[in-house]
């Protein structure tokens, strides 16, 4: 258990960490680039790409229209600072969730005997309704508890954040301090959340759930900015070293 559960936590720590490299290489090329175009006057044509479309409306002859030398600072600005940036915060939190169900998963496969008992009596799991799709044509036990486990992840999934943490807790028997840190990220993955699924304007559930950890204010359109790429980095690393430490001697 011990090389699993490490083997999970060191992939997702490299993962974020290839994430702000792959932001910081991006925003410097691009930037870069963009300094180039500007100081030669060059626009930037997309004349090569309409062949590869095969499936759509746009023809090979279609014309796409070039990006003016100077609109090029607009253009690349806002490509790092909305696109870039929303996509590599969504990326870390992804991975920060997929950690989470990969250790609970991992942990209940192979102590699939230890399983109900790891759950609060508030899981309902012990009275839980199996459906016939879960049970039908395994072929041993460890064959139907693969598939109990797998739709138990399943369904965590759409569960917050925070309910991700106490589970994790529980079946690690460990204790999360609520502080700032587990504070800080709920409001990441609600931040997220709002991006992916709002169109970016901050709704009344993102505030009543952030509480005091919140950035925004109710409608407000959210951006993310480099610092917050940066503090999200260190605050999901942090949280991932100390559950690191805290199982080390126990798993």
């Amino acid at each position: 258990m011990k090389s699993l559960a490490t083997n999970i936590t060191i992939e997702a720590k490299n993962s974020i960490l290839e994430n702000l490299k792959i932001y910081i290489f991006i925003k410097s090329s691009i930037l870069g680039y963009k300094s180039e175009l500007i100081r030669e006057k060059k626009a930037f044509n997309f004349d090569l790409i309409t062949k590869k479309f095969v499936h759509s409306q746009v023809k090979p002859k279609a014309k796409i229209d070039p990006i003016k030398y100077s609109e090029i600072n607009r253009y690349t600005q806002n490509i790092v600072k909305e696109k870039i940036s929303d996509a590599i915060f969504i990326f870390n939190m992804n991975i920060f969730d997929s950690w989470i169900l990969d250790l609970i998963k991992t942990k209940l496969q192979k102590y699939h005997k230890s399983f109900a008992s790891k759950l609060e009596p508030t899981d309902d799991f012990d009275q839980k309704q199996i459906s016939i799709k879960v049970i039908k044509d395994a072929v041993s036990i460890d064959e139907l508890w693969e598939r109990i486990i797998g739709d138990y992840i399943f369904k965590m999934g759409d569960t917050d954040i925070v309910k991700h943490l106490d589970l994790l807790s529980k079946h690690f028997h460990i204790k999360f301090k609520k502080d700032d840190l587990v504070g800080k990220i709920n409001e990441y993955s609600l931040r997220r959340n709002i991006i992916v699924h709002n169109s970016k304007i901050v709704n009344d559930i993102y505030i009543r759930k952030a509480g005091k950890f919140r950035k925004f204010n109710l409608n407000d359109v959210i951006s993310i900015a480099e610092n917050d790429i940066f503090e999200q980095t260190d605050i999901l690393l942090r949280f991932i070293t100390d559950f690191q430490t805290e199982i080390k001697d126990k798993y």
